[in-house]
């Protein structure tokens, strides 16, 4: 089995949820009380923010190729 399909469903379903809500509360938390002029979010709020940050710099990928050997 060459691609299994329970690391995409562990990053969906454990991940993507855990990353959401520790950035809520790190924004309620923290940041409301430095910055005086934002609000607390909720975590559906928090996954908007996220989900548009994501689409506005959605990364690169590496183009890293393994080495392969003369006798493959």
């Amino acid at each position: 089995m060459k691609h299994p399909i329970w690391k995409p469903l562990l990053t969906l379903l454990i991940m993507v949820p855990l990353s959401v809500a520790i950035a809520t509360m790190l924004w309620n938390g923290i940041l409301t009380q430095v910055v005086t002029i934002v609000d607390p979010i909720n975590i559906w709020q928090m996954a908007g923010l996220m989900l548009l940050w994501y689409i506005m710099y959605p990364g690169t990928k590496d183009n890293i190729k393994p080495f392969k050997k003369n006798n493959e």
